[in-house]
């Protein structure tokens, strides 16, 4: 099983106009596609679409949580939950009629210490040994940066690996408690490290760059870069989701992870191609693994 855990969840939103998106204005869309959102809720409809078990575990507040909720379960994804009064978010992409993508990202509901804490015990009561972990995304109002280390903690002994994907205080925290793998994009990872990941015995880099391709430093070792091969942009929003739910979906079933990585940029290249957040056709993977090249680096 695979537990894709997302304590700050969004009804994702995206409308693509034939025009150019003018602020200010009156713009009018030529499609909507909403989705179960936040960042772990996008890495668990990509693993389940890869076919592999997967719970979604959240904090769903009001009534939009209980939209969220109800999505989830009617594509078959179990669900580990607590429920805050106030709503969830509801984030938007506008994609224009030039190619600009625009997103509004609301900052979520108030959540408890205690809470989270609550939702934690649920998962460690329900984990198995041969489980593994994706915690991602951003924090909601009301928890401290420390949350992800703390489920790292409480969350390695038990399973049999937890990947993690955030920014800010919350990755370097998370780095702390050596969790097996961190994934963040380019941006998060030179604000925490300055472009060069601390020393760590266990913890696998994985930086994904967009079409500058994913970097990996294995644990001890020197980096490696996949770069993939060009690609119609349509929308490039929760790429980084589904390369994570392509990668763990590989680890799971005993990929290496050598194989995994570029198996995982082809599926995040393939998601690109879609107007959806995160949404993806898995028989388009093949023929972008096959334009992938391992870059050479000093």
């Amino acid at each position: 099983m695979i537990w894709c855990v997302t304590l700050n969840p969004s009804l994702d939103v995206t409308y693509r106009l034939r025009e150019r998106f003018v602020p200010g204005t009156i713009s009018l869309a030529d499609t909507m596609d909403a989705r179960l959102g936040g960042k772990g809720n996008n890495v668990a409809r990509t693993v389940q679409l890869l076919g592999q078990p997967v719970t979604v575990v959240g904090v769903f507040g009001g009534a939009t949580g209980a939209e969220l909720k109800g999505r989830a379960e009617n594509l078959g994804i179990p669900v580990v939950s607590e429920s805050v009064p106030d709503d969830a978010r509801i984030c938007i992409t506008v994609i224009s009629g030039d190619g600009a993508i625009t997103e509004l990202r609301p900052p979520g509901p108030w959540v408890t210490k205690h809470t989270a804490d609550r939702l934690l015990s649920e998962v460690e009561r329900g984990v198995l040994p041969g489980d593994w972990i994706t915690i991602s995304g951003s924090l909601p109002p009301g928890l401290e940066p420390s949350v992800y280390s703390e489920w790292i903690d409480a969350l390695k002994p038990k399973t049999a690996g937890i990947i993690v994907d955030c920014g800010g205080e919350a990755l370097s925290l998370s780095v702390a408690a050596q969790p097996t793998a961190v994934v963040p994009n380019q941006e998060e990872f030179l604000a925490a490290f300055c472009g060069k990941p601390p020393s760590s015995v266990g913890t696998h880099y994985i930086v994904t760059g967009g079409a500058d391709g994913v970097t990996w430093w294995p644990p001890g070792q020197g980096k490696r870069r996949w770069i993939p091969g060009p690609v119609a942009v349509v929308n490039s929003v929760g790429a980084g989701d589904t390369f994570l739910g392509a990668l763990v979906s590989q680890i799971v079933v005993g990929k290496s992870w050598e194989d995994a990585i570029p198996w995982a940029t082809a599926a995040a290249t393939a998601s690109v191609e879609t107007v959806g957040v995160a949404v993806l056709d898995p028989s388009r993977i093949a023929l972008h693994l096959a334009k992938i090249q391992e870059a050479r680096l000093c």
